[in-house]
């Protein structure tokens, strides 16, 4: 069926009509038509002159020129429009590889609440009408949930130009929002997003793998799995192969330590990076594979994610195998990176309430800058002890891609090329689920070059695991802690709630690289530090 194609005098006319009567349901409708179904870029870009505000054309036509592969002319509308941030993220983090309008549309969605600078609040001191709706517009659409839609309502009610703010944010939360899903069944009502705080804390340092000695820590290359059974905290540090203490509890782990050991030999190194505990005893467990020789004459490797599974709290590991790798003949042996040609790994997995699905949280380091950065795909929890072939990723909104050799639309897209000397991404997440926010919470590293050096600690917050897009834009929560210091990662304090990575309260404490000496805290939306 061939796409409608309004006549771009009537969609003009419709916009303005709507606009002026402050019709607010048939301006997003007429832009809606605009944006998904138009192939004529003269009915899209007709419209935004007819109002005569180049800024409200940008924002509500944007999907429809990249619809119809315009996106060159984005830019130079955008620039026109001084919107710099949208001209930026449209040249580097839309995929021109996508394969429908519908698709496309959906991508710039995803990538516009994963650019936090397309905020400005410098528009806020200007005494101009679009000045002014264009941050309440900004405020929207790097939201994620229909809550950030009200609290920019809200906001738009302090500015002069009320009819103009709010129309049209309420345009846009019906555009973005309306059947996004980003509102879980936890969900209490329209709420803005969390926050942290960090305090100094007496310093604690994690054992590390092949320590010889307590004194001499050993080193924590990976995210630190941890979980209870009976009175004993169990908790796994890995570099290449993994170690396990154990003790009553996060600050007595010093009282049991051993090598663990799989029950098979495999080419290259296996971090350990999450573990479950099933019901039955069960400890399920997934690793980060880098396997050798893949760029021959080159010590670069491209990363897996395999299963295992325990019977005695991880001291034997059975391998259950490659769950989730890149798509093939995507290496880049060609790279600027300094340890990877591609591939899938550094990675967090969280199980869902339900506990129906296990939900990865993968590093990609493959494919185009759409589908490189922080993606996500999922697992059946009653597959887990047959758990190959049954991962799928998640691109172009939906479940649909195996996790063998799949590809991904990015939660997280890359900023620059992961393969350039002046890479930009998000790597490294580690998730958990704060009882004290009622919020999945996301703390990632961000490397700022080929050669992964730290920019900084970021967080990142949603209610609802199933809809990759619902998380929230990362903010900084805190400057490169030194070299090397990566891994950031929220463990639980309380032993009677039987706290861990996975489970944490208002207070517990955030390590980087196996060294914690920050405690954080979990701040709800307006509650002071």
């Amino acid at each position: 069926m061939e796409p409608r194609t309004p006549n771009h005098q009537t969609l003009s006319s419709r916009m303005t009509q709507n606009w002026q009567r402050g019709d607010v349901l048939s301006l997003g409708h007429a832009a809606a038509d605009g944006a998904a179904e138009s192939e004529s870029l003269e009915a899209l870009a007709a419209a935004p002159q007819t109002l005569g505000c180049d800024h409200l054309g940008v924002l509500l036509f944007a999907p429809g020129l990249v619809a119809v592969g315009q996106r060159q002319e984005l830019e130079r509308v955008a620039t026109r429009a001084n919107i710099e941030a949208l001209a930026h993220f449209n040249a580097q983090q839309i995929g021109a590889d996508a394969q429908s309008p519908a698709q496309r549309f959906w991508q710039l969605r995803v990538a516009a609440t994963r650019t936090p600078h397309f905020v400005s609040e410098h528009a806020w001191t200007h005494a101009c009408p679009w000045q002014a709706s264009w941050t309440v517009a900004s405020t929207v659409l790097t939201a994620s949930s229909p809550g950030a839609c009200w609290s920019a309502l809200v906001r738009a009610m302090k500015v002069p130009y009320l009819p103009v703010g709010v129309s049209l944010s309420t345009a846009l939360c019906l555009l973005g929002f309306v059947g996004s899903g980003c509102q879980s069944s936890r969900s209490a009502g329209l709420e803005a997003t969390p926050r942290v705080g960090l305090r100094a804390a007496p310093r604690l340092q994690f054992r590390g793998a092949n320590s010889a000695d307590p004194g001499v820590p050993g080193d924590t290359d990976c995210n630190s799995p941890a979980h209870w059974d009976g009175g004993t905290l169990y908790l796994f540090n890995s570099a290449g192969h993994p170690w396990r203490s154990s003790g009553s509890d996060l600050y007595r782990l010093h009282e049991g330590y051993q090598r663990a050991e799989y029950n098979n030999t495999v080419n290259g190194g296996r971090w350990i990076e999450c573990t479950w505990k099933a019901d039955d005893g069960k400890l399920f467990g997934w690793y980060h594979l880098e396997p050798g020789g893949v760029c021959p004459g080159k010590p670069l490797t491209a990363p897996r994610i395999g299963a295992v599974r325990s019977r005695d709290n991880g001291s034997h590991w059975e391998d259950l195998g490659i769950v989730i790798e890149a798509p093939p003949d995507t290496l880049r042996c060609d790279t600027r990176n300094r340890y990877f040609a591609g591939g899938n790994g550094d990675f967090s997995v969280m199980l869902d309430e339900a506990r129906e699905f296990l939900y990865f949280f993968v590093s990609t380091y493959t494919g185009s800058v759409s589908e490189q950065g922080v993606a996500v795909a999922r697992l059946r929890w009653a597959d887990r002890d047959q758990p190959i072939g049954r991962v799928w990723k998640w691109h172009d909104g939906q479940w649909h891609e195996p996790g063998l050799g799949g590809r991904v639309s990015a939660a997280f897209p890359a900023r620059v090329d992961w393969h350039r000397p002046d890479a930009d991404a998000f790597w490294g997440p580690s998730v958990h689920w704060n009882s004290y926010l009622r919020h999945y919470v996301m703390l990632l590293n961000r490397a700022q070059d080929g050669e992964w050096t730290q920019e900084g600690i970021y967080v990142s917050f949603t209610r609802d695991l199933a809809n990759p897009a619902c998380w929230t834009a990362p903010r900084r929560i805190l400057d490169a802690p030194g070299k090397d210091r990566w891994y950031p990662q929220v463990i639980g304090v309380n032993a009677a709630r039987r706290e861990t990575d996975k489970l944490a309260g208002r207070r517990a404490r955030l390590f980087v690289r196996g060294e914690s000496r920050w405690e954080i805290r979990f701040l709800k939306p307006g509650e002071r530090d």
